[in-house]
């Protein structure tokens, strides 16, 4: 399973996990690495496969050390690596979400109960608005979806990313996100694999004018800082150098906005 993966299953599952079901896991100790897993104290309980009789026990912690109470057995010491809890750092991964794809309207907290907004990506044919909500299975997902949504400005196009169930929804474009993102096992980095506005149907804009007089020499800067390392991880600060180096390389000369860079570095890093 790949790092986006076990990230989705950790997501989808709602609340603090045992970290020994997951730290063998590909790409886990690159989400510990980003951030995107902190610890989250132990886990309530353990199945205890000491005695006759395999039961669930309750974790204590007495003594200065952690365990559970066995009929059998009495008390049984266990290590704090063995029931210790992590879960996902859903700020985090809303936060590199927004800075992967240059989102502005940002929101660092739910917008309500479990879905939060990533932010509203800008195109020339309106904003594409990315929402986060960790799974689309049931009606009841849907329903607490929409009412959320309800509490939002409208959009012209909206994203919800999920880590479970793709559920369809009129007005929305759902997606997974192991279908949005790659995740680096190693660092725990992320990489687009999609774009928004092509997930949702954004009609490309076909015109003449400045962005055709610019693609040149813009995809050329892009290539080369990329080629010389000189690159920012964030599309909106990448943008702008590649807008100063335009400047610089082209004096006297107008400069493209913002969007039209931001279109051309998106269309280049996600191939």
């Amino acid at each position: 399973m790949s790092a986006a993966g076990v990230l989705s299953e950790m997501i989808a599952l709602g609340a603090k996990t045992s970290a020994a079901s997951f730290r063998t896991r590909n790409g886990y100790d690159g989400l510990i690495r980003a951030g995107l897993i902190r610890e989250s104290g132990v886990v309530s309980s353990l199945g205890c496969e000491e005695c006759s009789l395999p039961h669930d026990a309750e974790i204590v912690f007495e003594a200065g050390l952690y365990g559970y109470h066995c009929p059998e057995l009495g008390f049984v010491p266990v290590e704090r690596s063995e029931v210790l809890a992590v879960q996902v750092n859903l700020p985090v991964l809303v936060e590199q979400f927004a800075e992967l794809f240059g989102c502005k309207r940002r929101k660092t907290d739910p917008i309500h109960e479990a879905t939060w907004r990533i932010g509203a990506l800008e195109t020339p044919q309106g904003d594409v608005t990315l929402y986060l909500h960790p799974r689309l299975i049931h009606d009841r997902d849907a329903r607490a979806l929409t009412d959320a949504l309800s509490r939002e400005a409208r959009s012209a196009w909206r994203l919800i990313v999920t880590a479970e169930g793709t559920l369809s929804l009129s007005d929305v474009t759902t997606v997974a996100l192991r279908d949005l993102i790659e995740i680096d096992a190693g660092t725990g980095a992320l990489r687009a694999i999609a774009q928004p506005a092509v997930l949702c149907g954004v009609p490309e804009l076909r015109r003449g004018g400045k962005p055709n007089r610019y693609r040149a020499d813009v995809e050329r800067l892009i290539r080369a800082r990329i080629k010389s390392d000189e690159a920012l991880p964030g599309r909106n600060e990448e943008a702008k150098a590649i807008r100063a180096a335009f400047e610089t390389a082209h004096p006297g000369r107008s400069t493209p906005s913002l969007a039209t860079v931001k279109a051309y570095l998106t269309k280049i890093r996600t191939g």
